[in-house]
């Protein structure tokens, strides 16, 4: 996944664009918080993100526990 994404509902509370730049990511409980940067203007704001996944089918997909570390990370850093 690239640094700079187009998220259609997401928009710099300062200008409008739609284009941002991920500057910071931290997994907390239950979401991710992103710190982000207007391509457009240089604002800096913040989103943050609702994990929802089905556990139970992503436990049965992965057959160790290193694997499972491994894939809850990559869901985390969103798919990098």
């Amino acid at each position: 996944m690239s640094k700079t994404q187009s998220i259609p509902s997401l928009v710099c509370p300062s200008c409008g664009h739609r284009v941002s730049a991920v500057t910071n990511t931290r997994a907390r409980e239950g979401y991710i918080y992103r710190r982000r940067k207007c391509r457009l203007c240089g604002e800096l704001f913040t989103s943050t993100e609702t994990l929802v996944a089905d556990l139970e089918t992503l436990i049965k997909s992965v057959d160790s526990a290193q694997r499972l570390r491994t894939a809850l990370n990559d869901f985390l850093r969103g798919g990098q």
